[in-house]
């Protein structure tokens, strides 16, 4: 909430060019998401790369951290909608993933 305070004053400016946005971190929960696909082709990698099952810590551990669950945040993703955001760049996202 601190930092999508501090957006406040901007989001209320009008802009006379297209608003190109940033943020750290993915603005949409539905963005980290992996499809069926990608969860397939990430396996087949990892297995032809002598690399453990992506599951393997739910395995040996009896739980998976899924960062999907709290990842995102509606705050920013209304904000971006509110100031007009023709394109909005984000740094990285907590993805089970190995590309």
């Amino acid at each position: 909430q601190l930092f999508a305070d501090m957006n406040t004053e901007r989001l209320t400016n009008d802009y006379d060019a297209p608003v190109i946005t940033f943020s750290h971190f993915v603005p949409r929960p539905e963005l980290m998401r992996a499809s069926i696909q990608d969860e397939s082709e990430i396996a087949l990698e990892r297995n032809i790369m002598g690399l453990p099952s992506p599951d393997w810590k739910e395995k040996e551990f009896g739980t998976r951290f899924n960062f999907s669950r709290v990842a995102g945040s509606n705050i920013l993703d209304r904000q971006l909608r509110k100031i007009g955001s023709m394109i909005h760049v984000y740094g990285h996202q907590h993805r089970n993933r190995d590309r």
